[in-house]
């Protein structure tokens, strides 16, 4: 899948209709996978090659990975952990996130669009 820059806003997000299109075309795609995947809409930011390193705050990672707590979403959403978790590796396997290291964050995750 090609990456794709997005914009990112505080309250708003964008994410390009082939992404949902395909999402709700793959039979593999569980209501766990969708619920965690929105979620994580609302966590994760996306790719944004026109953001320079050195411009965020210090708590921002400019690769923009945030690190996330399955645990908390777990919680949140009235799963398992251990579900949650299982969610996050295969939305990492379809590629819709990645995990990674930036220059603030550790072992965050990022959308790949």
């Amino acid at each position: 899948m090609a990456t794709i820059d997005v914009t990112q806003f505080k309250e708003n997000f964008h994410v390009p209709k082939e992404i949902f299109r395909n999402i709700i075309s793959t039979e593999e795609f569980e209501l766990v996978d969708l619920k965690v995947f929105c979620y994580l809409l609302t966590t994760l930011n996306g790719y944004n090659k026109n953001r320079r390193i050195g411009t965020s705050k210090e708590h921002e990672d400019p690769l923009n990975f945030i690190k996330i707590h399955p645990s908390v979403i777990a919680e949140e959403l009235g799963y398992s952990e251990k579900k949650v978790k299982k969610a996050i590796k295969y939305l990492e396997g379809i590629y819709l996130i990645e995990k990674g290291n930036g220059p603030a964050v550790k072992g965050g995750y990022r959308f790949t669009f």
